[in-house]
Parts: C-alpha cells; structure tokens; sequence
C-alpha cells in the first residue's frame, strides 16, 4: 500500500479545525469541505490548504478522506448521496473520525470494499484543546494494514493510538468508554 500525502478533510467546526491544521502542520496536502462554505474559507484563511466546492472535489485524486462527523448515516449520505466515494480514486481509505454506531460503520466499509475502496475508523477521545494539541487519545479499527498506512496521519492529531480490531470495534471501545466514564459519575 502507498504511504498516505494528500488528505480531503470533511467537517472544520470545533473538533476539525485544529485537527486538519495539526495535518497540515505534519507536512500532508490538506483540501477541507464543511457543509457551510464559509467554515471550510475561513479555515484556509486561517491555516492555509485549499477548500473543495463539492464533495466529489475533495474526493477526487486524494489518498484518504478523513471525515468528523456526527454519525455513521450522515457518512454513509457524504460518501454515497453526496458522491465522495464515487469519486475517490481506487486503493483509497476513508478514515473515519466521528463517534458512529459500530454496525453502520461495517456496513459503510462493506460498501466501500465493493467499489474497491478501503476504511479505517479513528473515532477521538478529547476535546477542543486536546485536537488543537494534538493529543488526542485515538481508537483505531479495520485492517491492520489500512491501520498501519493511516498511522502517520493519525499520530499528527493524536497522542495515543490504540487498534482496537476489525472495522467497527474502534467505534465500539469509544462507546464503551463513554458508558464507564458516565458509570464513573454515579
């Protein structure tokens, strides 16, 4: 597999602007898209890359698509609605960042693998302050390989790096560290 340079970063709010600034930083070529068009402008005002006008734009010719959003249908509509996946080259990963149910996320890579795509999923623990310093603690899932060839772009947002096991378990350990730490507050 092909190391990972040019990377299409989906949703620059809170969580995903210092985390696609921090990949910017560690030296990879960046192309944000947010749903407002004025977040994925000012982030580049800011921290400089480029912005994409569509998804298919961001997709097109990038190594990995990094997505931050609120749930796995809303990645599922991104990818396949919004014609990202349609557009990603062959061999390409998404890496999914966002806190999702872990069977939509193996349902999304079963879709992907069909049109010769990859997926890693890389939920986060940590906040706002925690993305802009780069340490946040990461919960991989997927392949080993896909894993190991998104390792570098993760380790530019995070301190830790756990791989969890197959696709959907990243997603999972995130959930279940949500239960304990709630348990934790009784």
């Amino acid at each position: 597999m092909t190391a990972i340079s040019t990377i299409g970063f989906i949703g620059v709010g809170n969580m995903g602007n210092p985390m696609a600034a921090n990949l910017l930083k560690a030296g990879f070529d960046v192309t944000v898209f947010d749903a407002r068009a004025e977040t994925a402008a000012a982030f580049v005002a800011q921290h400089g890359g480029r912005a994409a006008p569509s998804l298919a734009e961001l997709a097109a010719g990038r190594d990995a698509l990094v997505p931050l959003l609120p749930d796995d249908r809303i990645v599922r509509q991104v990818m396949f609605d919004g014609g990202a996946a349609a557009a990603m080259k062959p061999g390409a990963v998404l890496v999914d960042m966002g806190t999702c149910d872990p069977t939509g996320t193996r349902a999304t890579a079963e879709a992907l693998e069909k049109l010769g795509l990859l997926m890693g999923e890389a939920p986060v623990m940590g906040g706002v302050v925690f993305a802009k310093d780069a340490t946040l603690d990461i919960m991989a899932g997927g392949d080993a390989a896909v894993v190991g060839r998104v390792t570098p772009l993760l380790k530019a947002m995070g301190r830790s790096l756990v791989h969890c096991g197959a696709i959907g378990a990243g997603h999972a350990m995130k959930a279940l560290a949500y239960y304990v730490n709630a348990c934790a507050l009784l």
